[in-house]
């Protein structure tokens, strides 16, 4: 295990500069690991490196934060900042990136909406083909942030039988948001596999 400094220099910046430093100190392979640890539920208390490299000021307090009397309001964050670190580091074929790319499969059903939305936007990013039902799935989520992210994602990983499930999202979704997001995606997928317009 690498050893690196107490965090990012400028714990303020934004998250793809902690992320950039940490994958210096750290490296990609061991950066994707421990955040695949956190992401699959590893206690952030006994975390190897500084939460601060991931979570920035808020990461620095969180430990603090899960002893203290309203800790499992806080439990949540290191599995965010987790999924998010991954849309800054990332390291396609490896067995690191293959290790990643189950723990945001598996965080499509966390329990925490904000787990949830952020691993739907990075299966999209990192194009994880295999989650595409999923995402799916997460169409019927009940926050409108998580479904939206999941329609968008399914833009880029869907294929033509998720264009039908797209299109029920795009007429009856209550939440515009949603709507414009599934009504992009279908679009994204006609594109992607050459489908004529007047096919979907």
């Amino acid at each position: 295990m690498s050893q690196a400094s107490d965090g990012p220099d400028d714990p303020g910046a934004h998250p793809s500069v902690w992320v950039a430093q940490a994958e210096r100190e750290l490296g990609t392979s061991e950066l994707l690991e421990w955040c695949t640890d956190l992401l699959a539920g590893a206690d952030p208390l006994t975390s190897p490196h500084p939460l601060a490299w991931i979570g920035g000021t808020p990461g620095a307090a969180l430990p603090g934060n899960l002893t203290g009397p309203r800790g499992a309001m806080f439990e949540y964050w290191s599995r965010v900042w987790a999924a998010r670190a991954m849309r800054y580091c990332w390291a396609e074929g490896t067995p690191a990136a293959e290790g990643a790319a189950m723990a945001l499969l598996g965080a499509l059903t966390d329990p925490h909406w904000r787990v949830r939305e952020m691993a739907a936007k990075v299966v999209g990013l990192r194009e994880v083909g295999a989650g595409a039902d999923r995402l799916a799935t997460l169409l019927d989520d009940g926050v409108p942030r998580v479904r939206a992210a999941a329609a968008t994602s399914l833009g880029a990983v869907g294929e033509h039988e998720h264009l039908g499930r797209l299109a029920d999202v795009t007429r009856s979704d209550p939440d515009r948001a949603v709507r414009a997001a599934a009504a992009r995606a279908r679009t994204a997928i006609a594109d992607r596999v050459d489908l004529p317009s007047d096919e979907y």
